[in-house]
């Protein structure tokens, strides 16, 4: 019985021929997975910081389902900057095969507003169904807006009816500011006591 994963063998015998055995295919499902790639350093309270780089990788040609949709979630703290919208210059195919994505829709954005809110929606334009291998599509050159609460690891949600799920971490956020002190001693009762001076440090240069 074929399992996935399991190599497709050709033996070749015959009279005057030496025996042999040749690898020509392995089986697999069809079935796209969510890569990681690069993550970046992005600051709190800021618009247009650009996050790292992600894959997604079909393991067989039409995985990815023509005329469905793909969807691209950010955490709560950050929404998808107005400024520098998904356009063609955000992915790219990386191997032998094709796939078209496009009419870019966000659910979220509400008319008006600064940003387009947290859920990016890609449409599967032309699938890759006509290529030898499925198609690896690297995103990237994507740019947020992370809130001045926003902290910690930026992780992706990926899910979508086109048949991808998975996650991706693709930036770290530091917040504009620490604060640093050390503390004093104080006597209890006793009137215009000295305390520790707050020191405000900025996490990068001209972040305020």
């Amino acid at each position: 019985v074929a399992r996935i994963g399991q190599d497709v063998e050709v033996r070749i015998t015959g009279d005057g021929i030496t025996e042999q055995t040749f690898t020509v295919a392995k089986y697999c499902d069809f079935e796209a997975k969510v890569l990681e790639s690069t993550t970046t350093e992005i600051m709190a309270g800021r618009e247009e910081q650009r996050i790292g780089e992600f894959f997604i990788e079909e393991l067989a040609p039409g995985t990815l389902v023509q005329d469905r949709i793909i969807s691209v979630e950010l955490p709560e703290g950050y929404e998808w900057d107005n400024n520098t919208p998904f356009g063609n210059g955000n992915y790219e195919v990386v191997n032998s095969s094709t796939i078209t994505l496009g009419n870019v829709r966000y659910p979220d954005a509400v008319a008006g507003a600064k940003n387009l809110g947290r859920v990016m929606k890609l449409e599967v334009q032309a699938d890759s169904s006509t290529a030898a291998n499925g198609a690896k599509i690297k995103f990237k050159k994507l740019e947020v807006m992370a809130s001045p609460a926003a902290k910690g690891d930026l992780t992706l949600e990926i899910s979508g009816k086109a048949g991808v799920e998975g996650t991706a971490k693709v930036a770290t956020t530091n917040p504009m500011v620490s604060l640093e002190a050390d503390p004093v001693d104080v006597v209890l009762g006793v009137q215009d006591q000295k305390v520790a001076d707050v020191t405000l440090k900025e996490s990068k240069p001209d972040a305020l």
